[in-house]
């Protein structure tokens, strides 16, 4: 996992193909909490499931995202949300 500020334009992350040399995942390290979550969940269902289609990431990022930000678990864990660009 690789947090940056030179992700392509229009984009929030990404994850590369499992047979790249250097296979990892980027996230915009300017986004805010809730946002960053959802990009983590929706790019680490790409590097473990790469070839399910993007509904089905879509999906599977948004339900864990929805976990995670659950005020009680981000309690549990000691998460604050911090609001920044997106």
């Amino acid at each position: 996992m690789r947090f940056t500020t030179t992700i392509p334009k229009g984009e929030f992350g990404y994850c590369t193909s499992p047979d790249h040399d250097d296979r990892h995942v980027a996230i915009n390290s300017r986004l805010g909490t809730d946002k960053m979550v959802a990009v983590i969940c929706h790019e680490l269902a790409h590097a473990c499931l790469w070839p399910i289609g993007e509904e089905a990431v879509e999906e599977l990022g948004e339900v864990v995202a929805q976990v995670l930000l659950n005020p009680q678990i981000m309690e549990r864990l000691g998460i604050e949300r911090v609001k920044r660009g997106s």
